[in-house]
């Protein structure tokens, strides 16, 4: 990788920055895919989207916070911000991206623990009805990781799609998709029973 003002990098998922030759991170405030396809442009690929904070906390430096991308932009350093090294966050606050070629129906990401699942280009969540640790499990692999567990249901804005409910995986399944389900956007289902999992690189079955 070229060590110059403006480069970033991946480091599992999540975004750092080098400026002043010395790498750092990127607050979550006010990121969102705009932000992500930039950086994710900047990286190589097609487009990208922001998994929050759901990574792994970095450390030293956070470069960048509150920013606004236009979409436009050739790098994340031309994009509105407050200024290197201007922020109120701490690490747990680290944002995350994926990089894509394309964004396929059935791509899931995790929003504060919350699933969210995308068909026909627009994002939406799953319906906690009969979701259970194998359901999660089967989500947490298709996100790379090796296991995962589910936690409850996330309070949620009223607005926005519910695309999944009555998911039941058999745990051999590589994508939520794939599991039994009861169509998209058939539910009858409240926003406050919006899936939420924890996910995780312990072995199946220990926690």
């Amino acid at each position: 990788m070229v060590n110059i003002a403006g480069a970033i990098r991946l480091i599992s998922r999540r975004l750092e920055i080098l400026h002043n030759g010395i790498w750092g991170t990127v607050c979550d405030d006010y990121f969102d895919d705009v932000d992500a396809r930039v950086a994710c442009r900047q990286l190589g690929y097609n487009t990208g989207i922001t998994l929050d904070s759901d990574v792994d906390d970095g450390t030293g430096k956070i470069w960048l916070d509150d920013m606004n991308c236009t979409g436009k932009e050739r790098e994340l350093s031309d994009c509105q911000n407050s200024g290197w090294g201007q922020e109120n966050c701490g690490h747990s606050e680290d944002v995350g991206i994926e990089c894509l070629d394309s964004l396929d129906d059935g791509h899931i990401r995790l929003t504060s623990g919350m699933i969210n699942i995308i068909h026909n280009g627009t994002w939406g969540t799953v319906c906690d009805d009969s979701f259970d640790n194998i359901d999660a499990q089967v989500a947490c692999r298709q996100l790379g990781y090796n296991n995962g567990i589910f936690v409850g249901s996330k309070v949620r804005s009223k607005k926005g799609i519910m695309w999944l409910n009555n998911v039941d995986c058999s745990g051999n399944e590589n994508k939520l998709v794939d599991c039994t389900h009861s169509g998209w956007g058939v539910e009858d289902c409240f926003r406050a029973e919006n899936v939420k999992i924890k996910c995780n690189n312990h072995s199946e079955g220990t926690q």
